[in-house]
């Protein structure tokens, strides 16, 4: 009888809405308790999902214990302290991306995981879409043959389009806000999964609304982390990767990934449809990878199921599968290679090595700057 694992996880956003349901549906786990800052939405969330412990204070999670794996699906200036927090009380650890600040804390991290031995994921969900399994066999099989050149194109519209949408830690450079984090990572996992890591990089962080309304309308505030970014990476032997992202377009029109090679051509869009050409042929629709529990809804389930897949098992083996912390701490350092070339204004090598300007990346100083309150803001 294979064991199961008792999960608690700390955050009600994305977690109420693939976290919690993914784990309940696994065979493998059992959701035993939850944690958020907000008494009323936390108390809400564990009587939807019928999860008798509940906290308002992550610490008191981790100190009661009585659960194998803590899931952290909270901002990114949470991470650090409590994935570390977790690893040291003997907890497997899945962490929400991007892995943390910067590159000294995701090397932290990682470090601390690799000396307890313990069972420590990123949640890159994406990269088990069927679309993005496909692609990445047929890159493996030589369907484009040499890269050439890969472009990935993010156009989203929607809340974040709208100035009157309310300013958060999303608008935070400070707690690790900003698309450069919450969708970069996502598309560099798939190069560096896929093709290759990069040998340098060039970045330009936009904020094309520079300022949102505070809750409750008291004023607004200066966004300083990007809802827009552009980067290119240079892969060696010739191959570039071009990113041209926004989460501020009027009429969002999704993703798309091109990949251009000397023998063919591939186009993913909006992580579901792929097509494909070779030797002059016009683009026609590819079969994609069955994927189980494809009807699950909604459609980011399924690939976060499989993910939970690769954790029991790692969990049962005593190791770390990928997406593990050594893929995130890759991650970080291209987040991190992209804000230091937009300080600079020139290309930067991967991994970015030597002094870092001072205020290019956020640190852990952030009570100083932001108020006692930031510290403990976790949904």
């Amino acid at each position: 009888m294979p064991i199961i694992y008792k999960v608690a996880l700390i955050g009600t956003s994305f977690a109420a809405d693939i976290q919690i349901p993914g784990f309940q549906r696994h065979p493998r786990f059992d959701v035993v308790a939850l944690a958020a800052r907000d008494p009323e939405r936390t108390q809400n969330v564990a009587g939807r999902f019928n999860i008798k412990r509940w906290y308002t204070d992550w610490r008191e999670i981790i100190a009661e214990g009585g659960f194998d794996v803590l899931s952290v699906v909270t901002p990114p200036h949470l991470h650090h302290e409590m994935t570390l927090a977790a690893l040291d009380a003997g907890v497997h650890v899945l962490c929400e991306k991007p892995m943390a600040l910067n590159t000294e804390e995701a090397r932290e991290m990682l470090d601390r995981a690799r000396k307890t031995g313990l069972t420590a994921m990123i949640n890159h969900q994406l990269r088990y879409l069927a679309a993005w399994q496909r692609f990445g066999e047929l890159i493996r099989d030589g369907y484009i043959g040499k890269l050439r050149r890969l472009v990935i194109r993010f156009y989203q519209g929607g809340q974040r389009a709208d100035p009157a949408h309310e300013w958060s830690w999303w608008s935070d450079f400070q707690r690790g806000g900003g698309s450069l984090g919450a969708f970069g990572c996502h598309y560099f996992d798939f190069i560096q999964k896929w093709f290759r890591r990069p040998k340098r990089v060039w970045g330009k962080l936009s904020a094309f609304i520079p300022d949102r309304p505070m809750p409750g309308g008291e004023g607004s505030r200066v966004v300083t982390a990007d809802d827009s970014f552009l980067a290119v990476l240079d892969l060696g032997d010739g191959a570039e990767v071009l990113f041209d992202f926004t989460a501020t377009a009027k009429a969002g029109i999704g993703s798309q990934i091109t990949a251009l090679g000397d023998e063919g051509t591939l186009v993913m869009e909006d992580a579901k449809q792929l097509f494909g050409a070779r030797d002059g042929d016009g683009l026609g629709a590819l079969d994609l990878t069955e994927l189980p529990r494809a009807d699950e809804e909604p459609w980011l389930l399924a690939p976060f199921l499989c993910l939970l897949d690769d954790l029991a098992v790692g969990i049962d083996r005593g190791m770390s599968p990928s997406p593990n912390f050594e893929d995130g701490l890759a991650h970080q350092q291209f987040i991190d290679a992209v804000k230091i070339s937009n300080a600079l204004g020139t290309w930067v090598d991967y991994p970015p090595t030597g002094p870092v300007p001072e205020g290019v990346l956020p640190t852990r100083v952030m009570r100083a700057v932001a108020g006692p309150e930031v510290g403990a803001h976790y949904v």
